[in-house]
């Protein structure tokens, strides 16, 4: 293995966390911490990514992508 991946690996494994859940119970308080501590950006891209995963798995000829309601405000660039 060359050199940048042994560093890479190391910094993957110095930021890894993780918890054994004993009950399914126990495993939902955990998903609940987790997204209760995420910023807003990553829950944010955390669901973007949940609606093209869902996008590509029905097919690209609907609709594209996108949220139910405005998540910000989007203005046109004009010049």
């Amino acid at each position: 293995m060359d050199e940048a991946y042994e560093k890479r690996a190391a910094l993957r494994r110095a930021s890894l966390q993780g918890k054994v859940a004993r009950s399914w119970e126990e495993l939902d308080e955990y998903g609940l911490e987790f997204w209760r501590s995420a910023t807003p950006a990553v829950r944010l891209g955390a669901m973007w990514q949940a609606l093209v995963d869902a996008w590509v798995i029905k097919g690209k000829h609907g609709p594209p992508p996108g949220f139910q309601g405005s998540v910000v405000g989007i203005g046109r660039f004009e010049r």
